[in-house]
């Protein structure tokens, strides 16, 4: 697969996240505001909407009603006055600490490494740790138990070495099995996306929206589908465009873990779902295809909003065809032929003032 990577991403560059070839589409636009192909979207966008037929007129509503039910879900059962670790252990259950454990004393056994094996009383101290030294900041990890700076509530629950030993064996999956790089915290993703569709029933208005995680290697982005509500719903490691559509996953049934691997599906299964994701992806972008990732299972009438990172006409009108509204902000090289005013005529209008274009069909509104 092709690696899909973004580099010092920042809301002030989203416009410079990709390079483009110059094609003179609008000889009004100057400079940066030039249009321009991009990698990041279809060939829908460039080559179906240049003869778009685009009206004035007001837009029709084709979104059906909404079908789902913003809530707990019935089988969330917390206490009338919840904690903060009664909401925690709703995500971090005992099965998954049971899993987690399992998996980093197989990465220990399988390395030789002599160290005691680690217990699921251990694992719930190490994100303790961590959470605890995020909000206590020294210096270094060992001035936490150092005589000058010693934090009491650490040493007495767990020692530096101990530490050391948890953060060397922490493993989310068997290494022999991991066919790809993201394969080592795909199963953890799995079990948070599980957890989370479990809990709440998804709400009516939705984003999808990249975010940047910072490790010790190379950059690679995280796509998120969260609510108004500040909910997170669905996380995604994008690997880009080409990445498997069969993959090792990791899901909750009835209180225990089952493992489903590619061997589950036939090689012509694989074949067609392959052929329509390059499909997608020549229609759509790389950028677009997150967008269909992360709402394949959403219900009917579900209220979509991007940015210009992912918005283009094609998702527009592919999420119509699927039964959602979508807003978004698009860049000035993803509108191709449609009739608006440049940046350059924008600026001698009055403050406030506005143009739109409507498609033919009433079902695709696009406003400067």
């Amino acid at each position: 697969g092709e690696d899909y990577e973004m580099h010092e991403y920042s809301e002030e560059s989203s416009d410079d996240l990709s390079d483009f070839d110059d094609i003179d589409l609008n000889d009004d636009l100057e400079g940066d505001d030039k249009i321009h192909s991009d990698d990041n979207v279809g060939d829908d966008d460039t080559k179906s909407f240049n003869n778009y037929n685009w009206i004035k007129d007001d837009i029709t509503a084709h979104v059906p009603d909404f079908k789902g039910a913003f809530g707990l879900s019935d089988k969330v059962h917390l206490p009338s006055s919840p904690t903060p670790i009664d909401i925690f252990t709703l995500f971090l259950t005992p099965d998954i600490i049971e899993y987690i454990v399992e998996q980093s004393n197989l990465y220990r056994v399988q390395h030789k490494l002599k160290q005691k094996p680690m217990d699921e009383l251990e694992l719930y101290k190490l994100p303790g740790f961590l959470f605890y030294a995020s909000l206590i900041k020294l210096s270094s990890k060992g001035d936490y138990w150092c005589q000058l700076s010693k934090q009491n509530i650490i040493v007495d629950n767990i020692s530096r070495n101990r530490i050391d030993e948890l953060l060397r064996t922490l493993h989310f999956n068997n290494n022999i099995l991991n066919a790809e790089k993201c394969d080592k915290i795909q199963p953890l993703l799995d079990i948070f996306n599980e957890r989370s569709k479990a809990l709440v029933h998804q709400e009516e208005y939705i984003a999808i929206d990249e975010q940047m995680v910072g490790y010790k290697g190379k950059t690679a982005p995280t796509s998120l589908k969260h609510g108004v509500s500040g909910y997170v719903y669905q996380i995604d490691l994008y690997s880009g465009g080409t990445k498997a559509v069969t993959k090792s996953t990791t899901q909750i049934f009835n209180n225990s873990i089952t493992r489903t691997t590619r061997l589950g599906s036939t090689t012509v299964k694989n074949d067609e779902k392959m052929k329509k994701r390059e499909e997608d992806k020549k229609a759509l972008g790389v950028a677009g295809l997150v967008v269909l990732d992360l709402t394949r299972n959403i219900p009917e009438g579900t209220k979509v909003f991007v940015n210009n990172y992912f918005g283009s006409l094609a998702l527009i009108r592919k999420m119509t065809e699927l039964g959602y509204g979508i807003i978004c902000t698009l860049r000035a090289n993803r509108i191709c032929h449609c009739p608006l005013p440049s940046e350059k005529q924008m600026k001698k209008y009055a403050r406030g003032d506005y143009d739109y274009p409507v498609t033919g069909d009433k079902k695709c509104i696009i406003v400067a």
